[in-house]
């Protein structure tokens, strides 16, 4: 009968210390929070690496490719690239390379 009482008091122990659903919502926003431009950055590239080495089946590609289209272009958007420079820049340069 002790033994009996001592678990059923582990058990409501156990069951006041497990996390609310809340919780669990806070707890998995958190884990959003950690993902990061350079972990969308090695998806990208872990899809160009799978389609080039054959990983995909042929009617997995255009599901693939959508999602890699999506990605990629949100990733130019967030990130565009460097733009090139401009002639005055290029002209600063060449005089002061000339003085040397």
């Amino acid at each position: 009968m002790a033994k009996a009482k001592k678990v059923k008091e582990e058990v409501t122990q156990e069951a006041s210390t497990a996390p609310t659903p809340e919780e669990q919502i806070d707890a998995g926003n958190k884990q959003l929070e950690q993902l990061t431009v350079n972990d969308l950055i090695v998806i990208k590239n872990v899809f160009d690496i799978c389609s080039q080495r054959g990983a995909f089946k042929a009617e997995e590609f255009q599901t693939v490719g959508q999602v890699y289209t999506k990605l990629s272009n949100f990733l130019n958007t967030i990130m565009p690239p460097p733009a090139e420079e401009t002639a005055e820049d290029a002209t600063g340069e060449e005089e002061t390379q000339g003085e040397s």
